[in-house]
């Protein structure tokens, strides 16, 4: 997996989520996106890598958009951070075949889409059909490396 040329920190990514938060509020309430009412996004630090950081200290950071989580029909945060753990791990984009055995050991026999490794970055998002799931977690994946990039003056 490739590294990041620039420091992605927790706030590259609320700052990224704020000038993305037309279009996900748009796609959580857009049927033709998804039903479930409810986005569940995970960053990972990219300076935490597999064997030398566990899965809980890479996360960076963690959001929800839509429905309050009572009002959920699934748990979204977790399969986000199942995607996120297979994506992380294997250096694959989430739905990748070859990420098949990373699932099975989390007990799901297919991959699921939704994580993507864009630029060396690890985002999950669940909640909205598998395919609007991997366009809006490589949108995060780049808003974040935007960000990076102009807080380093760099372009």
């Amino acid at each position: 997996m490739d590294r990041p040329q620039f420091e992605i920190d927790a706030a590259c990514v609320q700052d990224a989520l704020a000038f993305l938060a037309p279009l996900m509020e748009h796609a959580v309430h857009a049927p033709a996106v998804g039903q479930s009412g409810v986005l569940y996004a995970v960053v990972m630090n990219p300076a935490r890598h597999p064997g030398s950081a566990s899965f809980e200290d890479a996360v960076l950071f963690e959001q929800a958009c839509g429905k309050p989580r009572a009002a959920w029909d699934a748990d979204y945060a977790a399969y986000a951070r199942k995607k996120a753990r297979v994506s992380w791990s294997t250096g694959m984009d989430s739905g990748a075949a070859r990420t098949a055995g990373a699932w099975r050991e989390l007990g799901h026999e297919a991959p699921l889409p939704g994580g993507m490794v864009v630029h060396g970055i690890v985002v999950a998002v669940s909640g909205a059909l598998p395919e609007y799931d991997e366009v809006l977690a490589g949108v995060i994946a780049l808003g974040a490396r935007a960000q990076a990039k102009l807080k380093a003056g760099a372009s």
